[in-house]
């Protein structure tokens, strides 16, 4: 959301816009929403995801797959996802 609202306002280039103004940029931001919704259902758009945040969703499934398997239980899943975050 916070990625959808910078592009908002870099395309804005000011702030403090009246409707008339805003109306336009929503209108050309939900056409670019149908083309995005397109060639993600035709598997031709893929997500970026910096390197760092990879890393840590990386972790977070191994977690819950040894949770879900049974080898940790609930405190030491919650633990470790804690330490993810705040080590």
């Amino acid at each position: 959301m916070e990625g959808w609202h910078t592009r908002l306002n870099s395309k804005s280039r000011r702030g403090n816009l009246d409707v008339y103004q805003l109306a336009p940029l929503l209108h050309a931001e939900a056409n670019h929403v149908d083309v995005q919704v397109m060639l993600v259902s035709e598997r031709r758009l893929r997500r970026y995801q910096r390197r760092q945040y990879s890393k840590v969703q990386g972790r977070l499934a191994k977690y819950w797959h040894q949770y879900e398997d049974g080898s940790i239980g609930t405190s030491k899943l919650l633990r470790r996802c804690a330490h993810i975050y705040a080590p």
